[in-house]
Parts: C-alpha cells; structure tokens; sequence
C-alpha cells in the first residue's frame, strides 16, 4: 500500500483509530489557552488592586503578564500527571502559538493599522508571556523525564 505524506493527518486507517497525537495535541492547545485566559481573567483585577498607584508603568505591566502567566503554567503543566504521551503537553504549546499567530494573521486584515498596532502590543504582553514561559517548562520537564 503506497502512503502519502496527507495519510499522517487521516485519524482512521481502514476503519480503525489509529496514533491520536496530532488530535489530541491540537486539543491540548485549546485547554492551555482556556486556562491562560482564566487566570489573566480571575487575577489581573486582584493584582492590579495589590500593586502601589505610584509603580512604574513597565514594572506594573512585566508584573500583570508574568503572574498570570506563570501560574497558568503551573496548571498547563499538571498536564504531564494526567497524560500517557508525555509530548502532548510540548505539542500544546505548539498548537498555541499557532492558534496566536493565526490570530494576529487574521486580525492584521481585520483591523484598521491604527487598530492593529494596539492589538499587538496587547498580543504581545499577554500572548508571549505564557507561550515562552510555558512552552519552555514544558519541553524542560519533558526533556528531564
């Protein structure tokens, strides 16, 4: 039987389920970028109440992107308890920087260039944090277990 490179994202092969990787991986994304907004959505209020009036505004920023972000990691990376294919957490975070470009992709067409600016530096801040953050946890705890 001749094989194409198309088959790898067939998930039947003469009728049966086979290597659900790919499936579950883009899945994957989808649950981490649920848990990072959650946590951006439930603590970027009770953070922002917490830090002094007088902050500088960069330290304040650095400050609201990377707490969110480092405990939605701590939730993303719980993953690896609950999966049997270690690389699926790794994958995730592939999925969700593809997921984020595609939507910076779309947008740019979307938004007028006054727009768009703004809508990346809100991309940039919130949507950099978790994918480098995260994405860079994740392949260290697979490469050490």
């Amino acid at each position: 039987m001749k094989r194409s490179f198309w088959d790898f994202f067939s998930v039947a092969e003469g009728g049966r389920l086979k290597d659900t990787f790919l499936l579950y991986s883009f899945v994957l994304g989808f649950v981490d970028l649920g848990c990072y907004l959650a946590c951006y959505a439930l603590l970027l209020g009770p953070i922002d109440r917490i830090l002094p009036p007088g902050m500088p505004t960069m330290l304040k920023n650095l400050l609201e992107t990377l707490l969110p972000s480092a405990v939605g990691t701590g939730f993303c990376l719980l993953f690896y308890r609950w999966v049997r294919d270690k690389r699926l957490v790794p994958a995730g975070y592939v999925w969700m920087t593809v997921y984020i470009v595609t939507t910076a992709a779309m947008m740019r067409f979307i938004l007028p260039p006054s727009q768009w600016t703004d809508f990346l530096t809100l991309l940039a801040m919130f949507a950099t944090a978790p994918v480098l953050l995260g994405g860079t946890c994740a392949l260290l705890v697979y490469w050490r277990g």
